[in-house]
């Protein structure tokens, strides 16, 4: 080395300033770019997890409505990716958890009959002042009172890069999000609806925080299978107190359509703060009946049941009684929430003078009520009687009051009488009364009950009613009911839009227990003939499908009127959009909007989606449920060169793979109350007969149902009540109790009617708890013995 030669301590300085260098880079790396890819994650996450906490508030209702053990997978938590030379935090541990107790009361609520021994008004003023005042622990202590406890589900994702306060509470009816007190998303509907109360509360504790998956079981406690009509008590008014997580504000838009002044229902509201929780209360209008649905639910752990609190009459009470005959009685226990209590031990409380009753199959002269509440007893006369006479007698349970003793209280009793009559002179007999073909069933009118000769429907067999859509609203521009036995033409059962079958496999399983369509997802379809146009501001687009898979490139079609694949291609759409959410696509003013929901449709069962446009708003319903909105105005664009199709794009593309049935469009966005009557159309359904009279009169003391031509698939129930016109005006004097159908021909008791009378009429109920399952009737005679 020469001196002065300096080419050494250069390299070295150059080499440490190459590691200071990557250093740097690596620290700022670690400082911003680590904690940016990991706040993606969060993103990511935030979005999956909220689609999960809507399927469990949806299940909530679910369960409180079908009464059916339901579980849901929640990703609590999420983890970020390994890093070999930087550090993660650890992986964040999301909490889902209940509240404490909060008070729900409805105050003054004041039923008919044994229902009145427990929805019953008292002390109203006492209550009312409290909630005045802002004390919901006073009414808690009052007795006489529907006053229950109930908890929200809370969720907090705890993430690391993002460092802000999210929130996510579930509280039936509503669903709320908000990120540093900020709402995000908030979606409640109104405890009344019309006339309709419908309360469903949450019990239970969960509390756990991790990172992984947890799956949350859904218990009904009791679910609300039972509607009860109430009334105010007196001169007071009935009231509702709920807690919310809505503000004042919103609260006011949810109760303005139901104000006394627009056509509803409540008189008054206010809302208040007790304790760190804010309350809503509702004054309704007086001299209103209402039907009262409730429903409890329980989730996690430490799920408390409901004890007996009341017993009613289901049949027996007010029986004309041979006196070589017998009487079935029957008692149905119910609990706080109306719903039916099974395995109560009933005994006779107060034995009859004049007969005995006795407990078929029973223990020592104790019946446990069935599934269904109820407890059957047999009356029958000690022997011969003179004229007619009157005995009574009453059946009971021990409900949960200090007193101890079955039927120590009114609401633990229900008091039985029957009319025993002398059948020493006989008559000559009247004949029975049949309804069972196509035109008794023309000849009267129903709601979500079809047949065949029904205007508008494609039932195939004219003697047979079942659950269905009808097709009377004059809104409703098409309705492809796709149970076409044959052929390649699918009719549209209201308009002039038919369409001819692609490939669809016709007579495959559908919705309500009728034939719908199937697809492959291989281009088959239905083809519109005419090139439909909807005109105006307003539209709706419904469908039941049941996908066979939603694959992640499928973006499956269920109807299209559409030139291409791309958004500016659709005028009008109902799809998925390949992640399984639901999507709307609409053009008005020759703009197209696209709308997704950010929650999944599930594969494998029957689902119903609806898509509406009112003018103001797209939005999406599933199962009767809003899941997406956005707003968008203008008129539907129309143009008759472009085709429509069912189950595929019309050139054939993102075709279905699965069942497709009951496809209806109407030149209107129908409202929320109306897309949930529309989803419930094919659970429940009433029809009524025409009159029918004969020579003489029935002994309506041992009027009968006889044979019955049903079918009661597991799931469903089918319901008669016998009307009767005792003075032929043509109008209803008396109606039966309910006559529950087992899928036999009978003989049934009919009960409850008082008077004589030769002229009757039959009301047919029908429900289902499955999309896919119909009872049916096709025919029944009323006769006496």
């Amino acid at each position: 080395m020469f001196r002065g030669d300096e080419r050494a301590v250069s390299e070295t300085v150059g080499a440490v300033l190459l590691f200071g260098f990557l250093i740097v880079s690596m620290s700022m790396y670690q400082a911003t770019i680590v904690p940016a890819a990991n706040e993606e994650v969060e993103f990511k996450h935030s979005q999956s997890v909220q689609a999960d906490l809507v399927r469990l508030h949806g299940t909530v209702g679910e369960v409180a409505a079908t009464d059916a053990l339901r579980s849901v997978s929640v990703s609590l938590g999420t983890q970020y990716p390994q890093r070999t030379f930087f550090v993660n935090p650890p992986d964040p541990a999301g909490r889902l958890s209940t509240t404490d107790d909060r008070f729900v009361g409805l105050i003054n609520a004041e039923a008919d009959g044994e229902t009145g021994d427990f929805w019953r008004a008292a002390n109203y003023h006492d209550v009312y002042d409290a909630v005045q005042n802002h004390d919901p622990g006073f009414a808690r202590e009052q007795e006489g009172w529907w006053i229950h406890s109930h908890r929200a589900v809370e969720y907090h994702p705890n993430y690391h890069a993002d460092t802000g306060d999210w929130r996510v509470v579930l509280d039936p009816p509503g669903f709320y999000s908000e990120y540093d007190g900020t709402p995000v998303k908030r979606s409640s509907r109104s405890p009344i609806d019309g006339r309709r109360i419908r309360l469903v509360l949450v019990n239970g504790s969960l509390s756990t925080a991790h990172s992984g998956t947890e799956n949350v079981d859904v218990e009904p406690v009791s679910a609300d299978t039972r509607t009860v009509t109430v009334e105010n008590g007196g001169s007071d008014p009935i009231l509702l107190h709920y807690p919310t997580e809505l503000p004042k504000s919103e609260w006011a838009t949810i109760i303005e359509p139901e104000r006394t002044g627009n056509g509803g229902h409540v008189a008054n509201w206010d809302y208040y703060t007790y304790e760190g929780q804010d309350y809503v209360y509702l004054v309704l209008e007086k001299g209103v009946e209402y039907d009262l649905s409730l429903a409890k639910v329980g989730v996690g752990s430490e799920v408390s049941d409901e004890p007996p609190q009341y017993a009613v009459d289901v049949a027996g009470d007010g029986a004309a009684v041979p006196e070589d005959g017998t009487q079935r009685v029957t008692v149905e226990v119910r609990d706080a929430y109306n719903g039916p209590k099974s395995g109560v031990p009933v005994t006779v409380t107060d034995p009859a003078t004049l007969g005995t009753v006795s407990a078929p199959g029973g223990d020592d002269g104790v019946v446990r009520t069935d599934e269904d509440g109820r407890a059957t007893f047999v009356y029958e006369p000690d022997g011969p009687v003179h004229s007619t006479q009157t005995d009574e007698f009453a059946l009971g349970f021990d409900g949960p009051d200090a007193g101890g003793d079955r039927g120590s209280n009114a609401a633990e009793r229900v008091d039985f009488e029957v009319e025993l009559r002398d059948t020493d002179d006989s008559s000559p007999p009247v004949a029975g009364l049949r309804w069972e073909s196509a035109a008794d069933w023309n000849a009267g009118d129903g709601r979500s009950v079809v047949h065949e000769e029904l205007p508008g429907t494609d039932w195939t067999d004219a003697g047979t009613l079942r659950l269905g859509y009808t097709a009377e609203d004059s809104s409703l521009v098409s309705y492809w009911a796709l149970d076409e036995p044959s052929g390649s033409t699918v009719r549209d059962a209201v308009g002039s839009n038919d369409g001819t079958n692609a490939g669809g496999s016709i007579g495959a399983a559908g919705a309500h227990g009728s034939n719908g369509y199937r697809f492959a997802g291989t281009g088959e379809r239905v083809d519109v003939d005419t090139n439909m146009d909807v005109a105006g501001s307003g539209l709706t687009l419904s469908a039941w499908v049941k996908a066979d898979s939603w694959n992640t490139n499928g973006d499956q079609r269920i109807i299209s009127k559409a030139t291409g694949e791309q958004d500016p291609d659709h005028y009008w759409m109902l799809s998925e959009a390949q992640t399984k959410n639901p999507r709307f696509r609409l053009k008005t003013g020759g703009s197209t909007t696209k709308l997704v929901a950010s929650s999944t449709v599930p594969a494998g069962e029957w689902v119903h989606m609806v898509a509406t446009y009112d003018g103001g708003h797209m939005r999406i319903y599933v199962d009767g449920t809003q899941v997406a909105v956005k707003q968008k105005t203008g008129t539907v664009s129309t143009n008759s060169e472009v085709p429509v199709a069912l189950a595929a794009n019309p050139s054939g593309a993102q075709s279905l793979d699965g069942n497709l049935d009951e496809v209806r469009v109407y030149d209107r966005g129908l409202s929320a109350s109306e897309v949930e009557d529309m989803h419930l159309a094919g659970s429940t359904g009433e029809f009524r007969t025409d009159w029918k009279t004969t020579d003489g009169t029935h002994d309506v003391g041992s009027l009968r149902l006889e044979d019955v031509e049903a079918s009661i698939p597991p799931g469903t129930s089918a319901t008669v009540y016998v009307e009767s016109d005792t003075d032929g005006d043509g109008v209803v004097e008396e109606t039966s109790d309910p006559v529950e159908l087992d899928g036999s021909g009978g003989p049934y008791v009919v009960s409850g009617l008082t008077a004589d009378s030769g002229t009757f009429r039959l009301r047919v109920e029908l429900d289902t708890t499955s999309p896919s399952k119909s009872p049916t009737f096709s025919g029944a005679t009323v006769d006496d013995a």
